[in-house]
């Protein structure tokens, strides 16, 4: 929690003299939350649109159009978060070769976004035009996507 006065307000209680007197001469407590921000907002833009996606999966021809529309737009919103978390974890791993590293994750993701125009027509044509199964295949594929950066994501330099 933030410090309050001379000292830090830890579980409700303060604590004289800060984060001194708590073993954090360097502040790493602090740094240590920031460093693991990126992560948690790329769970929220992972996990919120592969559920929305499993929901529309999973409702079908069930959910209303406008409860369709609102799930839907649930899920976009929620992936906004991915922006926030894949750039700073780019930028963390090498301040030099960010825009080398970034352009390639980009064009493998433009080709990748390319192709699913074609899957995503072949998937339609296969199942009489039923969106069920796309939307089970992006959340998959969402899933994927999120645990993997998950678990590879890591603040500390790499290289440079």
């Amino acid at each position: 929690e933030a410090a309050v006065g001379g000292g830090a307000r830890v579980g409700g209680d303060e604590v004289e003299g800060g984060a001194e007197e708590l073993g954090d001469e360097r502040g790493e407590l602090g740094r240590h939350r920031l460093q693991r921000a990126p992560q948690r907002a790329q769970l929220v833009g992972g996990l919120g649109p592969a559920a929305a996606l499993a929901a529309l999966a999973a409702g079908g021809d069930a959910i209303p159009y406008e409860g369709a529309q609102a799930i839907f737009a649930g899920g976009l919103a929620a992936h906004a978060f991915i922006a926030t978390s894949y750039e700073s974890g780019v930028q963390d791993i090498s301040r030099r070769s960010a825009p080398l590293i970034t352009g390639v994750i980009g064009g493998v993701g433009i080709m990748t976004g390319a192709a699913s125009q074609y899957i995503t027509g072949a998937i339609l044509d296969a199942n009489d035009r039923d969106f069920v199964p796309v939307f089970a295949l992006a959340a998959v594929v969402q899933l994927a996507g999120t645990a993997a950066f998950v678990a590879w994501w890591d603040s500390e330099r790499r290289f440079d």
